[in-house]
């Protein structure tokens, strides 16, 4: 298994979003530096996640804040703007060169699809909750946000596994 991980460019968009939202004040309450990272470095996912809940302690203004911010940071990056537009949902939650590119964190696979649907499964390889729970939140808003890019109208639910010791997620996506 992999060292969980996150690409310096995922960092650096959250901290342009905290700066548009709340200001130079907002990277400070959460003890954010965006001169430490550099866009092409990994760096570890547990510093990902620190941030995470840090904002989520100390900025976020609803239960949605840090899906918001995942949404926006992907739909404002044009690198994925041109790579989804017009694309079938279904072939691009059904491909894990997304995630790959920008995290290495878990295992995703397609659970169930039929046209307009697809149940995915996201198993970190985090062992707590807390961060499972947060890191969670933050690829319901990329996969919202990967909605957005493809033109399509659509939500996502995000569901846990009850049994005791699963640290899965399941992500229920609908699309027309």
């Amino acid at each position: 298994m992999e060292k969980p991980r996150v690409k310096g460019d995922v960092f650096l968009r959250v901290s342009a979003y905290i700066v548009k939202k709340w200001g130079k004040a907002g990277l400070a309450r959460v003890n954010m530096s965006p001169d430490q990272y550099k866009p092409e470095t990994w760096y570890p996912l547990n510093d990902f996640i620190s941030l995470l809940l840090a904002i989520k302690a100390n900025l976020a203004e609803s239960e949605d804040s840090i899906s918001n911010i995942a949404r926006d940071t992907i739909t404002s990056d044009d690198r994925w703007t041109w790579a989804f537009k017009d694309k079938n949902p279904e072939v691009v939650f059904s491909s894990t060169a997304r995630q790959d590119a920008l995290y290495k964190m878990g295992e995703f696979n397609v659970l169930e699809t039929s046209p307009g649907f697809m149940r995915l499964k996201m198993a970190l390889w985090e062992n707590t909750d807390e961060k499972r729970d947060v890191f969670a939140e933050f690829y319901k808003g990329r996969l919202l946000g990967v909605l957005d890019l493809t033109g399509f109208k659509g939500n996502v639910e995000q569901k846990y596994c009850t049994e005791e010791g699963c640290k899965n997620v399941v992500y229920a996506i609908f699309w027309i």
